[in-house]
């Protein structure tokens, strides 16, 4: 499910996403501003650190999924005979 996601997401950077969240919620405390819904300015500066904790979790999350979408190396076997990629002498069943 982890690699689903990642490949899903693969094109998609934090920082965008970030951006594009805070000028969302910008405009919805504007507008709840503009309806005397909401102080804006009081609610910018008691909610101000929230932003920080979502753009640190983002950057987690994108972390996790970019290691998880990167294929792991382990069990590479150099056999010898050439350049990486290509079949050496054992692999093709003869000496050379």
């Amino acid at each position: 499910m982890t690699v689903a996601l990642a490949s899903k997401f693969s094109g998609l950077r934090v920082e965008s996403l970030v951006v594009g969240l805070g000028l969302v919620a910008l405009g919805v405390l504007w507008t709840l501003a503009n309806l005397d819904q909401v102080d804006l300015l009081r609610t910018l500066r008691t909610w101000w650190p929230l932003s920080l904790v979502v753009w640190g979790a983002l950057e987690l999350v994108n972390t996790a999924l970019v290691r998880s979408a990167q294929p792991t190396r382990t069990g590479d076997v150099d056999l010898g005979g050439g350049e990486p990629g290509t079949q050496s002498g054992i692999e093709r069943g003869g000496l050379e």
